[in-house]
């Protein structure tokens, strides 16, 4: 199975729309197509961003609530790894 890793815009991409790319490949991650590899650099800077006020005034349909969601939703697959 190919693993996979999202960068920032890929969450702030489907937080903003359910109808583009980036939703469809975290629907593909629920799914588990393939292995999602994050590390805690990268997860810091999505629950930054996704729940930064200026950001959230950009996209109407992102709040707090579905920051959490997709974070919560999209990472329960997720293999975690740390520099050394």
């Amino acid at each position: 199975m190919p693993c996979v890793v999202f960068d920032c815009n890929i969450y702030l991409q489907a937080a903003a729309s359910s109808d583009g790319p980036a939703f469809a490949c975290m629907e593909m991650a629920e799914r588990s197509r393939f292995i999602l590899v994050i590390s805690g650099d990268i997860l810091v800077e999505v629950r930054s961003i996704l729940t930064h006020q200026a950001v959230q005034k950009k996209f109407p349909g992102l709040n707090d609530n579905v920051a959490k969601k997709l974070m919560r939703t999209n990472l329960k697959p997720a293999y975690s790894f740390e520099k050394r």
